[in-house]
């Protein structure tokens, strides 16, 4: 059998069943179309739910970012003028205070992400900077039991 006989041979098979698939499909057209559309929605609300909680992933990190700029603000020291444009506060409690304020606001807002988690074991931690410390053991215990593996053994 010679080379152009092999290829017409293998194309004529190719193309009985590029037809035949296109018959089924002429057949089953309401079924290939609502497969299809199916197929679409599913990977339209896949890709929405990811976009939504990068989105929302972004949005924490940022809140817990401004939190963390509070509690790491300095502390005005006596007789040292403060620093222009520099946030500073009177006291550690007083930043404290401020800090913790800033924590539960993320925590609330956005306790199902690693940043809300990471803000309320710091809202505990400010709790105990400004000697509530019942109200600190109640959110360190919350951190323990809802915390990841991380925050759980450092809130203990």
């Amino acid at each position: 059998m010679d080379t152009q006989t092999r290829h017409a041979i293998k194309r004529d098979a190719l193309i009985d069943h590029a037809n035949s698939a296109l018959g089924w499909l002429e057949e089953h057209k309401s079924q290939a179309i609502l497969v299809s559309g199916l197929v679409v929605a599913v990977l339209i609300i896949g890709i929405s739910s990811i976009l939504f909680y990068q989105h929302r992933q972004d949005e924490a990190s940022v809140a817990f970012g401004a939190a963390m700029d509070i509690y790491s603000a300095p502390v005005d020291q006596p007789a040292t003028p403060p620093e222009p444009g520099v946030r500073t506060y009177p006291s550690a409690v007083a930043r404290a205070k401020a800090a913790n304020a800033a924590f539960l606001k993320v925590a609330d807002s956005f306790g199902s992400t690693d940043a809300g988690k990471n803000a309320l074991y710091f809202a505990g931690l400010t709790d105990m900077e400004m000697g509530n410390t019942a109200a600190a053991e109640s959110t360190l215990k919350k951190v323990a039991d809802h915390g990841d593996r991380n925050l759980s053994s450092l809130a203990d």
